[in-house]
């Protein structure tokens, strides 16, 4: 890309901003930009000028968008054309006739293959390493731990900024690699690292930005304060990284860093040390990070973001069935509609509310929206992947895949990523892809909950019993629980012991421990097992509470042989899965 003005035709329309290249192009600001840095969108910069301002010529965009760039593509599936292509007929003829072939080729290359690695770095994507705790005591690293993570949650509302999720870069905790590779292995052009120390009221925050891909050192500067302004400082630390990126805000964006919340200091620290046990994801730090969000909101009720790590640490006990739904979703969705009232911007939190639409309520229509207006928040992975999940239970794969492989780009080492990959190709019947996924991530955390479960899953219905029963017998010793049973009873009735297989389903059933019992998974039990009576009055049960599994219905592979049954579609009706 040319730094320098080219001579034009006065006939050649120049479009002065971001903004107005977006609209030429009739999409947000943030695609345009990422065009620009991986497909080569022809946008240039204006010389001696700081900020990201930028300029493009419409005869130079078209000529782009008739070369086979790949968004072109994506442009052309989704029906929308550039909102220029109206300026004469012959060139909107043109550009017609380009995108439909490059559409045809779209979806065969999208059949062929789908990536799973992070985009190359591109000009605007950074990682935040966990910062060192130098408190000079052990009992702190909760405190760095936090900074870190909501340092990364202060960027990634930066339209044009990519910032890699926390659980992709808390890995390189303490790591010594060398910081162009760990760039390689993210994806990304910069990485800031740095440290904290806190003794008693006072905070001391070193931090140095590096360009990765020449291993540059961008600066380095110091950060110190009472512990009520840490706040502040990572807002400081926020616009010195957008500032020497040179990134073009949104009025929006520039709003958000000028404007530093004001919450009570212990009420921070609560959420702080909150944080730090969710991001343990064992049921029992899970229940400890719920109890200490809520202090933290008891202790200021205007803290939105207290309100939001109520609401995952709810969601997260009803992943790992430690919750029953009735309890989990309603909990979740008055702390989320309390975040939003406090502060409407916050992504994450109505991506979360459109999950609740859709697998609690099965209101489509109402969560499509709202997952579109989160996304358009700056919400990220997580809700890339819940949208993506949604998307692939109602039949959309290939746009669902491409939500998900988005989340897999923003948290590439991430695990909750992973499970949603897994489950996108498993609902596709796509069983040795989904299993060598699971496997290569097990490979390197050996000790992942959820990754052992839905292996077991898998190789029952590929009918390998001998593996089927090996990680079964692991998730038991791990975690006796209904989950356990089920599982087992998955490897009985791949042997053919049918009778072993529902007295485990039984025992998962009656079950007495901290747990809860999912109807939706003794369903999948018993029609495994070939009791197909028992699995519809199972899922009559699963849908009387509104278990979020529901709408897999639609694509779930252990229900394929009671598809035709009368009450298994009307129950996909009553969903909305079916017209």
């Amino acid at each position: 890309m040319s730094s320098a003005q080219p001579l034009r035709d006065e006939k050649d329309r120049r479009l002065d901003s971001w903004k107005a290249i977006a609209h030429y192009l009739d999409r947000d600001v943030r695609s345009v930009q990422r065009w620009e840095r991986e497909r080569g969108l022809p946008v240039h910069r204006v010389p001696g000028q700081k900020g990201g301002a930028v300029f493009a010529y419409e005869n130079e965009l078209d000529q782009w968008l008739r070369s086979g760039q790949p968004e072109a593509e994506r442009t052309s599936i989704e029906g929308i054309q550039p909102a220029a292509a109206s300026s004469s007929p012959s060139r909107r003829m043109l550009i017609y006739l380009s995108a439909a072939v490059l559409a045809l080729a779209a979806l065969i290359a999208m059949k062929l293959s789908v990536r799973s690695k992070p985009a190359s770095a591109g000009a605007n994507s950074i990682a935040v390493l966990p910062l060192q705790n130098l408190s000079g005591d052990a009992s702190q690293e909760y405190f760095a731990d936090g900074f870190s993570e909501e340092l990364v949650t202060d960027l990634a509302q930066v339209h044009s900024l990519l910032v890699i999720s926390r659980t992709s870069t808390i890995p390189y905790k303490g790591s010594h690699k060398p910081l162009p590779q760990i760039a390689r292995e993210l994806g990304v052009k910069y990485v800031l690292e740095g440290s904290v120390a806190r003794e008693g009221e006072r905070v001391r925050v070193t931090a140095q930005l590096i360009n990765a891909s020449t291993d540059t050192h961008l600066w380095a500067k110091t950060y110190e304060g009472d512990v009520k302004d840490v706040l502040d400082i990572q807002n400081q630390i926020a616009r010195e990284i957008v500032g020497d990126i040179q990134l073009d805000l949104s009025p929006q964006d520039q709003d958000r860093l000028a404007t530093t919340p004001v919450v009570d200091p212990i009420a921070h620290d609560l959420y702080l040390k909150a944080s730090y046990q969710y991001a343990q994801q064992a049921p029992e730090s899970i229940r400890q990070s719920l109890a200490l969000y809520k202090q933290a909101a008891e202790k200021d009720p205007s803290f939105a973001m207290a309100y939001v790590g109520i609401a995952q640490a709810e969601n997260a006990l009803l992943q790992v069935t430690a919750q029953s739904p009735g309890i989990s979703l309603g909990n979740a969705e008055q702390a989320l509609e309390k975040a939003l009232e406090i502060n409407p911007h916050l992504g994450e939190a109505r991506g979360m509310l459109a999950s609740l639409a859709y697998y609690r309520d099965w209101d489509w229509p109402r969560a499509e929206r709202e997952f579109r207006i989160a996304l358009s928040e700056g919400a990220g992975a997580p809700t890339e992947q819940r949208f993506g999940t949604s998307l692939v239970t109602r039949g959309r794969f290939e746009e669902g895949m491409a939500h998900i492989q988005t989340a897999l780009e923003l948290d590439p080492l991430g695990k909750s990523p992973r499970v949603n990959q897994f489950f996108a190709l498993y609902f596709q019947r796509r069983y040795p892809e989904a299993r060598r996924k699971l496997e290569e991530t097990l490979a390197s955390s050996p000790d992942w909950f959820a990754g052992h479960g839905l292996l077991s899953l898998v190789a029952a219905t590929q009918r390998d019993c001998e593996e089927t029963e090996r990680q079964a017998q692991w998730m038991n010793q791990k975690f006796p629980s209904p989950l356990s049973y089920f599982l087992l009873s998955l490897a009985s009735s791949c042997r053919g012991d049918q009778a072993k297989a529902k007295t485990l389903l039984e025992q998962a059933a009656s079950y007495k421990g901290p747990a809860f019992i999912s109807p939706y998974q003794l369903a999948l039990g018993y029609a495994y097992a070939g009791d197909k009576e028992t699995a519809l009055s199972y899922l009559e049960k699963s849908a009387e509470i509104r278990e979020p599994q529901i709408p897999y219905l639609k694509v779930d592979p252990l229900f394929d042989q009671m598809r035709s049954d009368p009450r298994y579609v009307a129950m996909e009706q009553r969903i909305g899965l079916l017209p």
